[in-house]
Parts: structure tokens; C-alpha cells; sequence
């Protein structure tokens, strides 16, 4: 069988924790580990989830030039959360 994932936002992030790449190492490996016997039974595809850690890239692109990016133009077409 095979079976799509998508790791990002949550299971990059933990509620509370600062964005570091340390952190988001430290937690897509226990996603691994997780995902790890499903992969030796079956053809396992990962993608990442385009969680926040995408989404903000524009918006800190914006902040660093001095200009406010709005939800839209940071990848949100729906411009909310």
C-alpha cells in the first residue's frame, strides 16, 4: 500500500516551543521513529505540511525590508489561521 504523510506544523512544533531548527530536528525525529514501522510494511511518502514554518517565510522577508506582510501575501489565500 502506499500512503502519503505530511509532516509540518504540529509535528514540527510543539505549543509553546520557539521555532529553532534544533527543536524542529528534535521533533521530526520522534515523528520518524513513529512513521518508521509503516514505512518498512509499506511505500511511505513525506512531505512537509506547509505548517507555519513555510507560511513564514514571505512575512519575514517583509519584517526584515520594514514593511508589514499580510496573511494573504505570506501564502494564506484564505488569510486566516
Amino acid at each position: 500500500m502506499r500512503i502519503l504523510t505530511a509532516l509540518g506544523g504540529n509535528a514540527l512544533l510543539r505549543r509553546g516551543e520557539a521555532m529553532t531548527a534544533e527543536n524542529q530536528r528534535k521533533n521530526v525525529r520522534v515523528a520518524a521513529e513513529a512513521l518508521a514501522p509503516l514505512g518498512r510494511a509499506h511505500q511511505l511518502i513525506i512531505s512537509h505540511g506547509n505548517g507555519p514554518q513555510v507560511g513564514l517565510l514571505p512575512s519575514r522577508r517583509g519584517l526584515r525590508e520594514g514593511r508589514r506582510v499580510s496573511a494573504r501575501r505570506a501564502g494564506r489565500p484564505d488569510g486566516g489561521g
